[in-house]
Parts: structure tokens; C-alpha cells; sequence
């Protein structure tokens, strides 16, 4: 359920190198609040920059989870532009479901993308908007 509603775990989808902007977690960030390690490189990518990597969500059409870890292609196979961090079959949607991050350039919704599930498997994907499941009432 956690990744239905894409909801990224500490140690799973990011650790202590990521932003907490890259993994869209800005209601954990107080921008009001005095002096903390950090404070002023998250202040500067709000008010001035951008970060290069986003957590979002992926579906695909397999009736299989995506192995953690699978890297994400552009169409065309050429370019590395992101990696799967956790995945699950989802019953409600009917497909397998992943959380990862992506290249800010290639985050549109419904983008269409390649997962390297294995040595010589592609995987074919899209990038989904998170949460994919908006309720679970």
C-alpha cells in the first residue's frame, strides 16, 4: 500500500545522500525554522535552482514486482536516466507499480521509458504521477 500511495522509507527509497526536495518530501522541510545542517543548500535549490533527480512512480505491464535496483533507460536504450528503488504488483491497478527516481528532463507523466530487469530483459514503463492511488478509504 505504501508504494500505492508513494510513500518513500528511509533506507529503502533514500538515505542520508539524498535531498528530501529529489524525493518530494517538502512538507518535512521548514523553511521558517532557525539554523540546521543543511539549511542553506535546501534553501538555495527553493529559491534559486532545481534538483537534477526526482522520486516518482513507474508502471508497467508485467504481472511480476521490478527488481530493486533496475536501472531506467531512455527509448532509445542510449542514455542511463534513473533507477528503481521499490516495486510491487499491484492488485487494485492490475500491473506492477515502482517507486525510483528519474532525471528532471525526463519526468513528465506518461513518458514512456525502458527497465533493465535483467542482463538482457527490457522492461517497457512509464512514468506515473505519485500517488497512484490517491484514497484508500
Amino acid at each position: 500500500m505504501r508504494i500505492e500511495a508513494g510513500i518513500p522509507v528511509f533506507g529503502i527509497d533514500m538515505d542520508e545522500n539524498t535531498i528530501p526536495i529529489e524525493a518530494g518530501l517538502w512538507n518535512a522541510l521548514d523553511f521558517e525554522k532557525g539554523c540546521y545542517i543543511g539549511q542553506e543548500v535546501i534553501a538555495r535549490i527553493k529559491w534559486r535552482g532545481r534538483v537534477n533527480w526526482h522520486l516518482t512512480g513507474f508502471e508497467s505491464r508485467e504481472k511480476t514486482a521490478i527488481p530493486e535496483g533496475s536501472k531506467v533507460y531512455n527509448e532509445n536504450k542510449d542514455k542511463e536516466i534513473g533507477r528503481i528503488t521499490s516495486s510491487t504488483f499491484s492488485e487494485v491497478l492490475g500491473e506492477s507499480i515502482a517507486l525510483g527516481y528519474i532525471r528532471r528532463e525526463y519526468m513528465e507523466n506518461g513518458q514512456s521509458v525502458l527497465i533493465n530487469s535483467s542482463e538482457k530483459l527490457f522492461l517497457t514503463a512509464k512514468v506515473s504521477e505519485l500517488p497512484f492511488i490517491n484514497n484508500f478509504n
